[in-house]
């Protein structure tokens, strides 16, 4: 009987405790600018969509590829303390659909190219 009421304990505490932030939406980049996307605290798995029919240009310290082409999705696991900018360098506004998942919070900032 004790067990069970330990079992039940640590359910209840896995579903309170531990859960995920999450963000879905979809985000325009205008033309020359950018975002930053940092996991500081924990990994973030992110999914985006390239909704446009331009380029998005990536950078990064991690092994990444160099841009995510027009229709299509990118797929990655960003490392605790890692960081990915997001570039825009066409001429239109592009839109992209982010679906990101961590244990902890993740910043998303917007940035100006030069």
């Amino acid at each position: 009987m004790k067990s069970l009421f330990v079992a039940i304990f640590f359910l209840i505490l896995d579903n309170f405790c531990c859960q995920s932030v999450k963000y879905l939406q979809k985000m325009i980049i205008p033309s020359h600018e950018g975002i930053l996307i940092r996991a500081p605290k924990s990994a973030a798995h992110m999914q985006i969509k390239n909704l446009s029919f331009e380029k998005v240009v990536l950078n990064s310290p991690l092994k990444v590829p160099d841009y995510i082409l027009p229709k299509s999705e990118f797929s990655y696991v960003l490392p605790k303390k890692g960081y990915i900018y997001f570039y825009n360098y066409s001429a239109s506004d592009i839109t992209i659909q982010l679906d990101i998942e961590s244990k902890k919070q993740f910043i998303i900032e917007k940035l100006k190219t030069k």
